[in-house]
């Protein structure tokens, strides 16, 4: 789910999505109860450029609605935000982008290789 991920630039966007994606959520919650997690994409995205966000737009509600339930948040992540996101959540964190275009992604980070 993409979640206030900025679609207005692509022409795709509404002014608030939080009742919608707030309905959508809970609707999950209370339909699937055995629904294993549901996968957050956070809001720094234009396009397929990351950047840092100034506003206050969180998926922080999807979280709230969400809970207790597993979460895997991705999207622009490093490995220390990645490392942040989830001590500060308890989210799972993916990190897709890096792995992707370098496969030992994962090997160099637990090494402290570069």
């Amino acid at each position: 789910m993409s979640f206030d991920v900025d679609l207005q630039s692509l022409g795709m966007g509404m002014a608030d999505a939080k009742p919608q994606f707030s309905h959508l959520v809970s609707s999950l919650k209370a339909q699937h109860p055995k629904l294993a997690y549901i996968h957050l994409i956070e809001p720094r995205f234009v396009g397929f450029d990351t950047y840092s966000s100034t506003t206050d737009v969180t998926n922080d509600y999807i979280r709230d609605i969400w809970a207790p339930r597993p979460l895997i948040s991705s999207g622009g992540f490093t490995l220390e935000s990645a490392k942040e996101r989830a001590d500060q959540s308890g989210d799972l964190v993916a990190i897709g982008r890096y792995f992707i275009s370098n496969v030992s992604f994962a090997f160099l980070k637990h090494t402290n290789a570069h």
